[in-house]
């Protein structure tokens, strides 16, 4: 088993409210967010294509994190920002000093050769 140490520290923004409703009833996608988390660490994994690539990143983000849902954002220490895509709970039965949550997100802006 590799362990992924904390290389970076994450703060999270999170929808308000996924959806809300128009004068006519009709459901709208939300555009508040929340004000910034407080930073936890987190890792980053590099995807496999570099740095430069279009596809998903891996982070391990700490459970203080939650809820953590799709659509909402993860800013890093150095300022990149990526949206959440996945957030799966990771639990390491035994040691629990060691849970996190396994995040696949996007890039934003995405990386444009």
């Amino acid at each position: 088993m590799a362990v992924v140490l904390p290389n970076t520290m994450l703060t999270a923004r999170r929808k308000e409210h996924q959806f809300k409703r128009d004068a006519h009833g009709a459901s709208v996608p939300s555009v508040e967010w929340s004000d910034p988390s407080v930073p936890l660490p987190g890792a980053l994994v590099i995807p496999e294509g570099g740095e430069q690539s279009n596809v998903p990143w891996r982070i391990r983000a700490d459970l203080g994190l939650l809820p953590l849902l799709p659509e909402d954002e993860l800013t890093t220490a150095d300022g990149r920002t990526f949206i959440v895509r996945t957030v799966k709970p990771v639990v390491v039965p035994g040691y629990p000093d060691v849970d996190y949550l396994a995040v696949t997100a996007e890039l934003d802006p995405p990386y444009s050769p």
